[in-house]
């Protein structure tokens, strides 16, 4: 043969060169010998042993120890190579050992001429870059390597008798040691190059070998960390507390691991946090890959294991002095399968983390590692996070860091010229999304191009949709709408203080900026009781409107969780939330959280409860919460009160003040009459009886109104109809 020569047909050659050494057996086809006829000029060779084995009628004696020798020379007379060489293997024990030799001499003499024209081939270069990566034997590499070929047909499939496998002929490896290096806990299969309960080798490693990949090996498991730095002042409080101790930590650890935990809300800039770091200790940054890529260079999932063998490639790679590694999304790998919940019992372990193989990394891993989950930490399997030597929580950004970030993702997005400062801070406080989010609407809006306008339109549809996708909209940081026909007057309101003084005190209470936790600062904290109807919900979106101040609402719904200590840490979040949005916290039906400790019998429940009166203790912006059922609050709710105000049903003077306002008629004397007489009415109540009628305009009279206002309470009284808030 002329020209180059595929360093792959060199393997598979060198590997049936073995398996000629190897296997003396009968069982054998004809396929066995492609690897060999394919790669000879011409068949001749191959035709010159079979007369050399089996001579011709008249030429040579016949070998004595093959019986009916005329049979067998017939049989291959007119045999391919390959059926020819299978024919004279079958013959007996000693004409196969003869054929074995001569086929092992040959298949020599073509080695070294191929090796030659296959000089210059990058496929010896990868092998290497395989073995020194992943650090495998040469055994692995060789079973890797037949597998592969197996794979891609380059060496064939063949029956075979006895115990041995294919691959162990081809490599010379026992039955014992071939399954010792494919089950599960070896090397091969723990790094993804062998899928678990597959034959052959993994996407990845065959386009690697065969040159369709072009980027290193390593890159399939972690990269050189190349996003952008922020500085560590950045970050404010958080640094100034816990980067002393990680420095010291870090700078302490002479080629030892330490495991860093970072959780938290998504979005809060964890991953950059871990960045600084690394620049803050002098070190390279690696990133754990997340999502391989397939052959179309398309992301895929990766399961835990691939990734807890990416972490140990890592660390047997990398120079560990001078290095920090990040496990980015790491949810799956810490969280805790036993939840305790039916509905969890059957989750896969492809999917959540394997306790032993984690532990075993954070307990041997060699260099800084920083674990990043967007969990909270009683997601986190207990036993795991004991092994961590520290721990950061990060909490929703406050507003001013928010706004850096957006400006850095805008202007990564080229849109600095197009969007203000005063654009972002708009856009953040409009838009409780995270970063990822505000960063690809803008990097869109930056594709679509337009003016100023435009722009900012684009970028506003798109965050406008994908807060109703995450149904957030209804927490978006602006000033409440108002029913147009509000109005204090008319309300039976019953204070100690009047409801414009409790205002005057409200706005006393933002401009003199009493913001602080100290004892001497009263806090205003307004309760609001009465009966569903009676407008206090509408009352609270009136308040924090005349405070020109945007309202953080919060039902129970939003903040209740069946995890343990999830609704605690709902409950400081929103007011967190809310003191960084300067907004006035709206708790709705604060009943469900503020119930009689004496009442309670599970210690979640007091929890609760003592979590509510510890943040409006604390709390520096204006907290209002509303019940039904002020008689069952827990006797501490009074203290934490500043203002205490009940909403009871209408009087007379109230009933006719609604009548006109919602209506728009007057009232004979005996409607008066009829509208007194009804009892318990409520501002709810008149809007639902104009929304039943709003379409019907004149075809309904005063009489009609006022019968189906009765309706209305009777209903409700009843118990068919009830509304909460108005």
């Amino acid at each position: 043969m002329d020209g180059k020569c595929k360093y792959e047909e060199v393997l598979a050659l060198e590997f049936f060169k073995r398996a000629i050494e190897n296997y003396g057996r009968k069982g054998m086809d004809s396929r066995f010998f492609e690897p060999l006829v394919r790669n000879l000029d011409d068949d001749s060779a191959i035709f010159d042993i079979r007369d050399e084995l089996l001579p011709a009628p008249g030429k040579d004696a016949s070998p004595k120890e093959l019986g009916d020798y005329d049979a067998w020379r017939k049989q291959c007379e007119d045999d391919t190579a390959e059926e020819t060489c299978n024919c004279i293997w079958q013959c007996s024990p000693a004409i196969r050992r003869k054929l074995r030799a001569k086929l092992a001499a040959l298949t020599g003499k073509l080695l070294a001429s191929m090796r030659e024209r296959a000089a210059g081939d990058p496929l010896p270069e990868r092998i290497k870059e395989l073995k020194a990566t992943l650090h495998l034997d040469d055994k692995e590499v060789d079973l890797t390597l037949v597998l592969w070929l197996l794979d891609s047909d380059r060496l064939p499939f063949f029956h075979y008798a006895g115990s041995c496998r294919g691959e162990g002929i081809y490599t010379g490896m026992s039955e014992q040691s071939v399954f010792a290096a494919l089950r599960a806990s070896s090397r091969l299969c723990r790094y993804g190059v062998v899928p678990k309960g597959k034959h052959g080798v993994a996407s990845k490693i065959k386009d690697f070998l065969s040159g369709i990949e072009t980027e290193p090996l390593t890159s399939s498991f972690y990269r050189k960390d190349a996003g952008d730095v922020l500085p560590m002042d950045f970050f404010g409080d958080l640094a100034k507390k816990h980067l002393p101790v990680l420095k010291k930590l870090i700078g302490d650890r002479r080629g030892s691991g330490i495991n860093i935990l970072l959780y938290g809300a998504p979005g809060t800039g964890k991953t950059s946090f871990a960045r600084a770091l690394a620049a803050e200790t002098g070190r390279t940054c690696y990133q754990i890959e997340q999502r391989p890529k397939n052959r179309d260079g398309d992301y895929t999932s990766a399961k835990s294991e691939i990734r807890y063998a990416a972490i140990e490639i890592c660390n047997e790679q990398i120079v560990h002095e001078d290095s920090l590694v990040v496990v980015d999304e790491a949810d799956a790998l810490l969280q805790c399968v036993n939840t305790g919940f039916p509905a969890m019992a059957n989750v896969s372990n492809s999917l959540t983390g394997d306790k032993g193989l984690l532990n075993d990394i954070l307990e041997k891993g060699r260099a800084p590692t920083v674990w990043i989950a967007n969990t909270a930490a009683e997601d986190l399997n207990l036993s795991n996070r004991r092994r961590f030597d520290y721990s950061i929580r990060f909490d929703p950004l406050t507003k001013a860091q928010r706004i850096g970030v957006w400006k850095n993702a805008a202007a990564k997005a080229g849109m600095s010229e197009k969007l203000t400062g005063e654009d972002i801070v708009r856009l953040v406080e409009r838009y409780p999304v995270n970063t990822g989010i505000a960063a690809r609407a803008f990097a869109n809006a930056a594709r679509a191009g337009g003016t100023r306008e435009e722009c900012l339109g684009m970028v506003e549809a798109l965050l406008d949709r994908q807060c109703e996708l995450s149904g957030v909209e209804d927490k978006a940081a602006e000033t409440p709408a108002v029913s147009g026909d509000y109005s204090l007057e008319g309300l039976n309101i019953k204070s100690k203080i009047p409801l414009e003084k409790v205002l005057c005190a409200a706005r006393r209470f933002l401009d003199a900026g009493k913001r602080g936790c100290d004892r001497d600062a009263p806090r205003m904290n307004i309760l609001l009781s009465g009966a569903p109807g009676t407008g206090k919900t509408e009352f609270v979106k009136y308040f924090a409107s005349s405070m020109g101040k945007p309202l953080c609402t919060r039902r129970p719904s939003d903040l209740k969780s069946m995890w343990v200590g999830k609704t605690e840490q709902n409950i400081a979040d929103a007011f967190r939330d809310a003191r960084e949005r300067g907004a006035v916290l709206f708790f709705d039906e604060i009943d469900s959280f503020l119930d009689n400790r004496k009442s309670l019998s599970q210690s979640h429940e007091k929890s609760m409860v003592n979590e509510v009166l510890q943040q409006m203790e604390g709390f520096g912006g204006i907290f209002v919460g509303t019940t039904n059922f002020a008689e069952m609050l827990d006797p501490a709710v009074a203290r934490r009160f500043t203002f205490k105000i009940e909403l009871d049903y209408l009087t007379s003077s109230g009933k006719r003040s609604f009548f006109k306002r919602f209506f728009g008629t007057e009232l004979s004397p005996v409607e008066e009459s009829a509208l007194d007489g009804i009892e318990c009415l409520t501002p709810g109540d008149f809007r639902t009886v104009r929304q039943e009628f709003y379409y019907l305009g004149d075809e309904v009279d005063n009489a009609e109104r006022i019968a189906a206002l009765g309706e209305e309470v009777r209903a409700r009284s009843a118990g068919r109809r009830g509304r909460v808030g108005f």
